[in-house]
């Protein structure tokens, strides 16, 4: 084959070398694909019943920071990419900024704790709702009094928190933020992460220590908000996040590994228990009920967030609704992180992140056909109060374990 010219002239100079195709490398990844279909399937179906512009849900392994899942909606035919939109094809986990609301609490409650600042037991005059403080007045969802900051971080207390960190102070509130991973890449290596947004408290205004200890003022991507709730379910480790274990040729050599890695010991382990004992408390008495995954304890916050709009105020009618989580609290065997974008009319995370947490934690626990750790009420019921003893196992078979997923998909919207 060689070039011509506009006369059709040969270009003898301009021999075109035709080089045959060869294979390349295999990539492997962490992803688990029935995990991954799981994942894709309840967060398409939460998105279109809740009418959201968009969403991204991650599962994660805690204990090595795999990713099991990375799921994105809207989303597009590989196949036929050039008809798709660009909203379609990003990556949501890793490009997109948001400010994560409430779900940030859980960073400030584990400052507060490592820092033994003060107590769980702690109480805080929630001044029933409406707090005048730095020439802003400071609400919550609902009217609360005193109450324990135990029950503060349980019930969502915006005003609660505030004064908890208020006497932690805002360096020490920082220092925690940034230990966790936030305002910067958390290396996974894919194309298109950004650092998210952490300002420093020297250039914080009077009103960053009200705003940013509930998740205001402060921007971050899903991912960063997976490892960090990996860190508490990991005794405190945060781990790298891991997408790609090996990388070999056609003959199965090696070209290059990777290997769990701990990036830093963020909180100590004493203080991971009692941040995951409060979150258990969320999702079986506060905000998160409509998280709870049948026959086991998880853990939890829910998270509801204003949009900024471009003209520097908060709207009033786009949010973010968000669950972080994990199941069981006590030995978590999987981190979920699920963020819904503009959710109408119901736009509360624990009204619409919540149960897609329950659907896609509760599947996965049948999938790996892990025991129940708690009696089932409906197994209670029918009379066999001995299951537990039995250490009663899911279905192992394929049909079995789908029915069981169905099952545990429709149980786990029922609730607060």
């Amino acid at each position: 084959m060689a070039q011509r010219d506009a006369k059709q002239r040969e270009l003898i100079s301009k021999e075109i070398e035709m080089v045959p195709p060869v294979d390349g490398y295999n990539v492997h990844l962490t992803i688990d694909e029935v995990i991954q279909s799981l994942t894709e399937k309840e967060l398409a179906e939460t998105c279109k019943k809740f009418n959201a512009a968009g969403g991204s849900a991650i599962v994660i392994d805690p204990k090595t920071g795999d990713i099991l899942a990375m799921a994105n909606y809207p989303l597009y035919d590989l196949n036929h990419s050039k008809d798709s939109t660009p909203d379609s094809r990003r990556n949501r986990a890793i490009t997109d900024l948001f400010e994560p609301g409430s779900v940030f609490k859980v960073i400030t409650l584990s400052a507060i704790l490592e820092d033994k600042t003060f107590s769980l037991d702690e109480k805080f005059n929630c001044e029933n709702g409406s707090w005048a403080v730095a020439g802003k007045v400071l609400h919550d969802h609902t009217s609360h009094g005193v109450m324990s900051f135990r029950e503060i971080i349980e019930k969502s207390s915006n005003i609660g928190t505030v004064k908890g960190a208020m006497r932690l102070g805002g360096n020490k509130l920082y220092k925690t933020i940034r230990a966790f991973g936030f305002g910067e890449r958390s290396g996974i290596g894919l194309a298109g992460e950004i650092s998210g947004l952490v300002p420093n408290p020297r250039t914080w205004s009077r009103s960053s220590i009200i705003n940013i200890p509930i998740g205001q003022g402060v921007a971050v991507t899903p991912l960063q908000l997976a490892a960090a709730a990996g860190a508490i379910a990991n005794d405190g480790m945060l781990m790298k996040p891991r997408i790609i274990t090996q990388i070999d040729d056609q003959e199965g050599r090696v070209i290059k590994s990777f290997q769990p890695e701990a990036v830093r010991q963020v909180i100590s382990k004493a203080t991971s228990l009692q941040v995951r004992s409060v979150l258990e408390g969320v999702v079986s008495r506060g905000t998160g009920k409509k998280a709870a995954v049948p026959g086991f304890k998880a853990a939890g916050k829910t998270g509801t967030a204003q949009k900024l709009m471009p003209n520097g105020t908060y709207s009033h009618d786009e949010f973010f609704a968000s669950f972080i989580g994990f199941v069981p609290y006590d030995e978590p065997k999987v981190v979920v992180v699920v963020n819904i974008d503009q959710p109408h009319p119901v736009y509360y995370g624990g009204e619409v992140a919540a149960p897609a947490f329950s659907r896609i934690a509760g599947g996965i626990l049948a999938y790996w056909r892990i025991s129940q750790n708690i009696v089932p009420p409906e197994v209670v019921k029918t009379g066999v109060k001995n299951l537990k003893k039995k250490n009663a196992k899911w279905p192992t078979d394929k049909n079995s374990i789908d029915r069981s997923i169905e099952t545990k998909s429709q149980i786990g919207v029922v609730g607060q």
